[in-house]
């Protein structure tokens, strides 16, 4: 537990991202969309991002799940190359 849900946050961890209502339409209309400048390390940050820019609400809710992961990606060179990217693309 990382604190009390639901919750209004800034950005969630890609293991599980659902959309509802206008964050669903605006994925449909194409206004939010997957970054493809991330392949894989912080494509679900910058889809947060991109969603807060449209005023949307990123939210976590309370669900059991299990992920898998032994969590070392950070050490990867990709990862770091993803970094300098995201870095980039929203802070610079």
């Amino acid at each position: 537990s990382y604190g009390p849900a639901p919750q209004r946050v800034l950005v969630v961890d890609g293991c599980f991202i659902a959309l509802m209502n206008k964050g669903l339409e605006a994925f449909r209309s194409g206004a939010l969309k997957f970054n493809e400048k991330f392949n894989f390390d912080f494509y679900d940050v910058a889809l947060c991002m991109d969603a807060f820019k449209l005023g949307l609400n990123v939210g976590v809710e309370a669900i059991l799940l299990t992920h898998d992961s032994i969590g070392k990606g950070a050490l990867k060179p990709s990862f770091l190359e993803a970094q300098q990217v995201f870095i980039k693309e929203y802070f610079a």
